[in-house]
């Protein structure tokens, strides 16, 4: 996985995975990694069905790899059925309105405010946020609250690659770039950001800002911090329906405010740099906040005025044929 450059995030639920596993059934050798004692563990381990058939998966991977490399026969866990927690399963995590994400960019101090405030722009993850540096940044040649040109005097430091390269100019739309070697999909790209957020990302940028100094060192907050936030703006951190409101629940915003904008699947789906569009569209959606409501009201036998004389001679006509038969 290292070879195929897969993220230091990957690798490290991989690596859990198994020896959580390892540690749970007691295996020390390949040869006692039997179906049995998986099936015995994961009945009582209590924990969701998703992250059990998540274990199950790795494991199932990494005897995929052992029999390529000659290193095992068989695969103990090809022919285990997955869980079906359909039945069970709850939504996890939940989007946040319009207004929640309004009050929290209100009331959360500086400069955790930047970094809410970028993910909600942006849809980046917790890790991506946290690997952005200076260089990574266009801010469209917008004036410093010092007078300078803060775009240029960057731009000319010495080591300093041309940022934002690939979309967008010094001068224009403000953009912020996703590297590769920080990206979960490996690829890339750049995206625009609003004028509000890159005003904010002027006012914290230090004079003697180095391009390749981290924009948010230290500054992503844990879930403590982020639960101390969000009671601040009057949001639970948990709802009636026992959803989170955790970092990735700003990501989710962020997918939610694009469907609910109206915007097309492929778009949202480039727009979160997701590889597959079911995922836009189910786990990066809060569906309670599709406007069901509405829909139902516009249907068009719900909204068509019929002329009460007309119905009242329908029914008399029904009750007739009934009578007649």
């Amino acid at each position: 996985m290292r070879a195929r450059e897969k993220s230091a995030n990957t690798l490290r639920i991989y690596s859990g995975a198994l020896r959580k596993l390892c540690a749970a059934c007691g295996w020390n050798h390949l040869g006692e990694v039997k179906p049995e004692a998986f099936c015995e563990w994961r009945k009582d381990c209590g924990l969701r069905a998703k992250t059990v058939n998540d274990y199950m998966s790795v494991w199932s991977r990494f005897f995929r790899w052992l029999k390529r490399q000659r290193l095992a026969v068989e695969n103990p866990f090809e022919f285990i059925e997955p869980v079906d927690g359909r039945a069970s399963e709850r939504e996890y995590r939940r989007a946040l309105t319009a207004e929640e994400a309004a009050r929290l960019l209100a009331t959360a101090p500086h400069p955790r405010r930047v970094v809410y405030h970028m993910i909600l722009d942006t849809g980046l993850r917790r890790q991506e946020v946290g690997g952005l540096r200076w260089a990574d940044l266009c801010l469209g040649g917008a004036q410093r609250s010092d007078g300078s040109a803060q775009a240029t005097a960057l731009s000319k430091r010495e080591g300093s690659p041309p940022l934002g390269a690939g979309e967008g100019a010094w001068g224009q739309q403000s953009t912020v770039r996703i590297p590769a070697s920080i990206a979960k999909n490996r690829k890339t790209s750049v995206r625009e950001i609003s004028p509000e957020l890159a005003a904010e990302l002027r006012a914290l940028m230090p004079p003697d800002a180095a391009p390749f100094q981290l924009i948010f060192p230290h500054m992503v907050p844990e879930v403590e911090t982020l639960k101390r936030d969000l009671a601040r703006a009057g949001i639970p951190f948990v709802d009636e329906l026992g959803r989170r409101a955790d970092m990735h629940a700003l990501r989710k915003t962020f997918g939610t405010a694009l469907v609910l904008n109206g915007e097309q699947p492929r778009v949202v789906m480039e727009t979160m740099r997701l590889s597959d569009m079911k995922l836009a569209m189910k786990l990066y959606m809060d569906a309670g906040q599709l406007p069901v409501g509405a829909a139902l009201r516009r249907l068009p036998w719900n909204s068509v005025e019929v002329n009460s004389n007309e119905t009242r001679s329908l029914n008399a006509a029904l009750v007739g044929a009934r009578e007649a038969i």
